[in-house]
């Protein structure tokens, strides 16, 4: 499952470094979340709360499915 995580991260950002190399996919850059964070120039501008929302919403819903999945396994300790 790690490996799983490892290698999407790994994979999103190759896609995120090779975005604004090819003029196929720069219109898409704005899709990839190493663009959320600091995209649209935060410290001339400040910071868009929507830009922290949409990385810290999944997170959390994320971190609430893994605890409840871990709450329903059935292991037993002898």
């Amino acid at each position: 499952m790690l490996s799983l995580g490892v290698g999407l991260t790994i994979a999103g950002y190759l896609v995120a470094v090779l975005f604004p190399l090819t003029s196929v996919l720069e219109p898409w850059h704005h899709l990839s979340p190493w663009d959320w964070a600091p995209g649209g120039d935060p410290l001339a501008n400040g910071p868009d709360l929507w830009r922290f929302v949409a990385l810290g919403l999944p997170s959390v819903a994320l971190t609430i499915l893994g605890a409840l999945a871990v709450d329903r396994r059935d292991v037993a300790a002898p």
